[in-house]
């Protein structure tokens, strides 16, 4: 981690619409043994567009270079009902925006566009060096077949596709196809590689990189996917770790359990991507929920049997209730949930920063490309997640200082920190973001000594040290 110390933290909790996202009755598990995921669930409830039709087009701003921060990706998915949202997160603390969505019909058509494009979302990501990929879903067993079965529907839609992704100056593509049939396991690794040879060769015209993902279940319940086939051709697998437990469950429990509870969890999740990829770990993301499920339930026990379907509370929200409620943490899956009365009971299983820190070290104890995100502006204003992110995704800055200790001081505070090696002198940055890369513009002074006094601040401030090695 980057060396930093939090002098002090302001964190405010507030409501971000939508908070909650109502579901139909539980339905069914389909032919191909799987369930609606929170992605269709929540694009089916048909937000209002935020952007009139047709879009607003790009200023085409070039992609800026130099982001150094994170030592690993961190892709999140930004859906189109959350507005400006991205105007409130650190940009240094994402790899990769994914915009959602666009939705394809079996004919490989643009049935909905959603607003895209988003001139001002992907020209101010391009301004902080970070590259944008336009979604494209489509959901359901025979329109997928429908689309894949047809050679003429599979060039539809890689026309399609790339014309939305030129027309808005993205970075690439994200596709999300969920409840594939097990017949069509050949046709999308066809459709895939086909569509990573239109890219690339828009690439070449365009004189840029254009990227390629694809979304992958958390368990492939009909053996649909190839993830071997799909790692040659992508550039990630973004793993959707969650929904484990969901809306239509028939006892409550954790969305997303990073280990244990039952035989299947996110660690289940990433081996078993490895063991059928080729265990190229370089390919996989760990995608972890922002969100957390409400359920109507029996009692105030962990794991009871449901009564209704469960509503999804977006992290803000959830967190929110916790505080209000209070909460507990289930300790086989280290998840937070809370039970509470409304009409009789319900439980909200949520997340928090244990139990998201234990799904970002997966990162790091499998050595994966890096983690993703459903959905950036989830969060709200609770800075916490990116303080996880940073802990355990951003690299050593040069000659950084990891040990920076503090204690009051005659009125302000004391900095010290252990010699580092090699070191003949040390700068001192300071800022108001949490976030901040040192520059020449944080710069407060610069030192022999392993200790510095810093004057007391109105408002929060934050430090960074790092040191001098000639």
């Amino acid at each position: 981690m980057a060396a930093g110390l939090l002098i002090c933290f302001c964190m405010v909790a507030t409501t971000l619409l939508p908070m909650e996202f109502s579901q139909a009755s539980p339905a069914a598990l389909n032919q191909e043994g799987s369930f609606p995921s929170i992605h269709q669930l929540q694009l089916q409830q048909n937000f209002p567009d935020l952007i009139p039709p047709g879009g607003i087009p790009p200023q085409y701003i070039p992609l800026a270079s130099g982001r150094d921060r994170l030592e690993r990706n961190l892709v999140g998915f930004l859906p189109y009902w959350m507005g400006t949202s991205w105007q409130n997160f650190p940009p240094q603390l994402v790899t990769h925006v994914c915009w959602f969505a666009l939705e394809l019909n079996a004919a490989g058509g643009i049935d909905a566009q959603h607003g895209w494009p988003d001139g001002p979302l992907v020209d101010y990501f391009h301004s902080h060096g970070v590259p944008v990929l336009v979604t494209a879903t489509l959901f359901g067993g025979a329109d997928l077949a429908t689309l894949l079965n047809s050679p003429t529907y599979r060039a539809n839609a890689c026309n399609n596709m790339l014309e939305r992704m030129r027309a808005g100056d993205a970075d690439g593509i994200m596709i999300d196809f969920e409840q594939l049939p097990a017949s069509q396991y050949w046709n999308m690794l066809t459709f895939m590689n086909e569509l990573r040879s239109a890219v690339d060769q828009a690439g070449v015209e365009d004189g840029r990189l254009y990227r390629l993902m694809v979304c992958t279940p958390a368990v492939d319940w009909a053996g649909s996917y190839g993830y071997s086939g799909l790692s040659d051709c992508c550039d990630a697998l973004f793993i959707m770790c969650y929904n484990y437990y969901w809306s239509g469950s028939t006892t409550t429990g954790p969305v997303a359990p990073a280990s244990g509870w039952g035989n299947y969890n996110v660690d289940w999740s990433v081996q078993d991507h490895l063991n059928y990829n080729g265990n190229r770990p370089d390919k996989l993301l760990v995608g972890m929920p922002w969100y957390g499920y409400d359920w109507p339930c029996l009692s105030a026990e962990p794991g009871t049997a449901t009564s209704g379907a469960g509503t999804a509370r977006i992290y803000s929200s959830a967190r929110d209730l916790a505080l209000e409620q209070g909460w507990q943490r289930e300790t086989i899956a280290q998840t937070p949930w809370t039970p509470y009365l409304a009409e009789g009971w319900r439980q909200c299983w949520h997340e928090d920063t244990v139990s998201l820190g234990l799904k970002l070290d997966l990162v790091e104890i499998y050595d994966l490309q890096g983690a993703g995100v459903w959905a950036l502006g989830y969060q709200g204003e609770w800075s916490e997640v990116w303080v996880q992110i940073e802990q355990r995704l951003v690299g050593e800055p040069p000659g950084g200082v990891a040990d920076l200790q503090i204690e009051l001081h005659d009125g302000g505070v004391r900095l010290s920190w252990s010699p580092l090696p090699g070191a003949t002198a040390y700068m001192i940055h300071a800022s108001s973001d949490p976030y901040f890369s040192p520059t020449p513009g944080t710069l407060l002074f610069t030192q022999a000594a392993t200790w510095f006094n810093a004057p007391a601040s109105d408002s929060a401030c934050f430090y960074r040290v790092v040191g001098v090695i000639e």
